[in-house]
């Protein structure tokens, strides 16, 4: 027994000596290739990298995106790039794509006001045929009138004779406040455009802010107010767009970061819109104003996205080697 029993170990033994030659060696190539990964990523980037470091250029959180609809806005509305008060009238440039009616008053009050763009559209529209909008807010009623469909125009609105009590600050009336309200008629669809409501500040000697425009609403068939803001293009200055608009397909603007790709999303809460999808994965704060993104929003389509897929980059050759190489 005792000559089997030492053959039985010196066979174990050399199994033993095999299976530690067997895991050496193993450990020994993943050292080599574990080597050579970070040797080719340090040749690559052209920086040190280090065990466990995170890369500065992606951001360490996930910024969300604002899903947008398209919707129509048949009306403009805006203030001459020189805009001043007259002595006797004010400005505003205005277009229509379809017939409309304008009703413009002066010194409204802003609590009844923003009660007013609340109420159901059927409720406004039979106020509007009743000639009860807003009666008895307001202080002296402005230009009433009805127009076809006509592109940019000028239209000047008589400043009232009687000065307007608008109060100290914080004050309690708008100065002038002008509908563009359809005058289409029959039935709407509950995402069409019905009226667009526009309140203008008013240089005065209370309050000697530059006359501007200082809010505009959207209102919808279905009841539906959104607040006009502006977003702040990178080359072309301020683009005055509802947040659920969207940029003309047509525009050529190019990131400020990259200067290769179209400027193709919407910063929040800047609205500074001047970086496209590949740069803004790499980025924390806005490349305009420094602050941070907290969401986005896109404003074109991002096909251009799948064109630099195409192409690699250190991110997907560094994935590459993670496939071939075993490591998560």
């Amino acid at each position: 027994m005792f000559p089997a029993a030492t053959e039985l170990i010196i066979i174990l033994l050399e199994f033993g000596y095999l299976i530690t030659a067997i895991l050496l060696q193993l450990l020994l190539w993943s050292l080599i290739l574990f080597i050579i990964k970070y040797a080719v990523m340090i040749w690559l980037r052209g920086e040190p990298v280090l065990i466990g470091e995170t890369n500065s250029t992606t951001p360490a959180h996930h910024i969300p995106q604002i899903k947008m609809m398209r919707v129509n806005i048949p009306f403009t509305f805006a203030l001459p790039d020189n805009a001043h008060t007259a002595y006797r009238e004010i400005g505003c440039k205005i277009s229509s794509q379809i017939c409309y009616r304008l009703f413009a008053y002066w010194g409204v009050s802003i609590r009844e006001m923003h009660l007013l763009l609340w109420h159901p559209w059927m409720a406004i529209l039979s106020e509007i045929r009743q000639g009860k909008m807003l009666e008895g807010q307001y202080q002296c009623a402005g230009t009433h009138f009805r127009s076809k469909m006509h592109s940019e125009k000028l239209i000047r609105f008589k400043i009232p004779e009687k000065p307007l009590d608008l109060g100290t600050p914080p004050r309690l009336f708008y100065p002038l406040v002008i509908f563009l309200v359809t005058d289409v008629q029959g039935d709407f669809h509950p995402d069409e455009t019905v009226a667009l409501i526009n309140i203008v500040h008013i240089k005065d000697q209370v309050c000697t802010l530059p006359t501007s425009i200082l809010a505009q609403y959207l209102k919808q068939a279905n009841g539906q107010l959104s607040c006009l803001k502006q977003l702040y293009m990178a080359a072309s200055g301020p683009v005055h767009l509802d947040f659920i608009t969207e940029v003309r397909e047509g525009t050529d603007e190019l990131c400020v970061v990259c200067q290769y790709f179209p400027l193709s999303r919407a910063l929040l809460p800047c609205r500074h819109t001047c970086i496209c999808a590949v740069c803004f994965s790499k980025l924390e704060t806005c490349p305009m104003c420094r602050s941070p993104i907290s969401s986005y929003f896109c404003v074109r389509s991002e096909d251009y996205v799948i064109e630099e897929e195409k192409t690699p980059t250190m991110q997907t050759l560094t994935n590459w080697f993670n496939q071939r190489l075993g490591f998560q």
